[in-house]
């Protein structure tokens, strides 16, 4: 634990559990998509996607009401952060922004917050 940090140990221990994921997927992406022919077109792909939903989450900010998070059951939140841990180890991979695993850990655990 780092001086100041004041998580629990479940909490390090969540945050670890995603970096673990985080990284497989990373190492897995890295070797299937071994072929550099093949990354700029698939990189530019994906970055032309992120464009797109960044002004789709703009939008989404003023134009959308608020949701009751109780509509939402267990296996559905579990399966999308599935999809948000597993995917960002292959998006970083193939066109990079520089994303903090633990700060990611962070934003998707705050999700679920009984506020």
């Amino acid at each position: 634990m780092v001086s100041g940090d004041t998580r629990t140990p479940n909490e390090i221990a969540k945050v670890e559990l995603v970096w673990s994921q985080y990284y497989s997927m990373a190492g897995t992406a890295t070797s299937v998509i071994e072929n550099t022919k093949m990354m700029e077109p698939v990189s530019s792909f994906f970055r032309k996607h992120l464009q797109m939903y960044k002004k789709l989450i703009t939008q989404a900010k003023t134009d959308l009401p608020p949701i009751d998070k109780k509509e939402f059951d267990m296996d559905f939140l579990a399966r999308i952060t599935q999809i948000i841990f597993l995917s960002a180890g292959l998006l970083e991979t193939i066109d990079p922004i520089g994303m903090d695993p633990a700060r990611l850990a962070r934003y998707v655990l705050s999700l679920f917050s009984e506020e």
